[in-house]
């Protein structure tokens, strides 16, 4: 499929894409980055649709996009999956919405589609096939190919459309306030959560806490050494060496500490011989940390001292709640997370104040499950 676009890299395509932006009611808004190519990724595009016209900004270009990204944060957006949008936004130009964000991902969902990607909307919507072929690619390079801008553009072509689609459908199903607080708190906790996706220790990688504190001193150096490799080559710190091979090479080297890191047998192939030198130092570093320095678990212990009235709970209200989202043709995760339900557990709360202080839930999820919440912690804790 091909749609037409203005291709924004001089003040004039800008002033045209600014002056049609101003009579918008809404603007739908992508981004392309470079995450799978660079290590500090940047913004590479800025595609955006309103009234009927695309436009596609090249952040490259020399223009100051100053007037344009402020005028966009006065306007309502539409994005599919845009909390990843918006922290590049955010993290490039300091980008804060000052007016709704619509998500017709989150739409989607609410609408009960098991599959969310926008190329399985556009499918379901319009029997259109997106080609995936550009899914990946580098972004950063110029020039641009003719298809690479047509995959861009068809990200924001038929937002408007879709969030119509599915606004009027949430409408009558009484779910379009779910909509709204939904995509407002994740636009916000997208901001927020900008640096190291809100972890305060980055190097904890999913996998960590089967490590013990022995082995979590070398995963710490690793990924540190990971880190300033890939900032050298300039390249994802995936590409120099995958999590779950840092997670071995921690493991390893506890019991290996004096063996050479060649003899490690899944070494990555791509490493320099300076590179490794420096992980044969990160791991030496590594084995002289002091036991006293070494890092906590962090496990979260009360998973293993469930009583049975927690255990009790947790099942009840599974069984519940999966019964009412199978009646309203929705996942019962869209409803309510396995982790809310075990805060519940846990907390035991009796009002709808004590639910909001333990388990953040959305105040549409309180509205429709509470009573069922209540009677289940009650009839459990007597």
């Amino acid at each position: 499929m091909t749609v037409a676009y203005l291709y924004v890299d001089n003040d004039k395509t800008l002033q045209t894409a600014i002056e049609h932006i101003k009579l918008a009611e809404r603007v739908a808004v992508d981004i392309e980055a470079d995450s799978l190519h660079n290590y500090n990724e940047k913004v590479c595009l800025i595609q955006i649709t309103t009234n009927g016209e695309n436009f596609i900004i090249d952040p490259f270009a020399k223009m100051d996009l100053r007037k344009l990204l402020n005028l966009l944060k006065k306007k309502p957006l539409i994005f599919h999956g845009g909390d990843y949008d918006l922290r590049m936004l955010y993290h490039t130009y300091q980008f804060k919405p000052e007016a709704p964000v619509f998500d017709t991902k989150i739409a989607a969902q609410f609408m009960g589609m098991d599959q969310l990607g926008l190329a399985t909307v556009i499918k379901e919507l319009y029997n259109i096939k997106i080609d995936k072929a550009h899914q990946t690619s580098d972004w950063s390079k110029r020039p641009l190919s003719p298809t690479q801008l047509q995959y861009a553009c068809l990200d924001t072509h038929f937002l408007h459309e879709i969030a119509e689609h599915y606004e009027s459908k949430l409408k009558r199903k009484k779910r379009f306030d779910w909509y709204v607080e939904t995509c407002e708190r994740i636009a916000i906790a997208a901001i927020e959560n900008h640096d190291n996706n809100g972890h305060k220790d980055p190097w904890r990688i999913k996998g960590y806490s089967k490590l013990h504190p022995g082995q979590l001193r070398y995963l710490k150096e690793v990924w540190q050494w990971r880190e300033e490799t890939a900032q050298k080559r300039d390249i994802p710190p995936f590409k120099v060496m995958r999590n779950e091979v840092m997670l071995l090479i921690s493991k390893w080297a506890f019991h290996n500490p004096f063996r050479s890191v060649k003899r490690f047998r899944n070494l990555p192939k791509k490493l320099t011989d300076e590179e490794i030198s420096s992980l044969r130092e990160t791991i030496r570093k590594g084995k002289d940390v002091p036991k006293d320095q070494w890092p906590s678990q962090y496990r979260k212990v009360e998973k293993h001292r469930r009583s049975p009235s927690n255990k009790a709970i947790v099942a009840e209200l599974k069984e519940k709640i999966e019964k009412k989202a199978k009646k309203m043709g929705l996942s019962t995760s869209t409803l309510i997370t396995s982790r809310c339900i075990d805060k519940i557990s846990r907390c035991c709360p009796v009002n709808e104040q004590e639910l909001r202080e333990n388990t953040n839930m959305y105040e549409w999820q309180i509205s429709l499950m509470s009573k069922t919440i209540f009677s289940v912690v009650k009839k459990n804790t007597r």
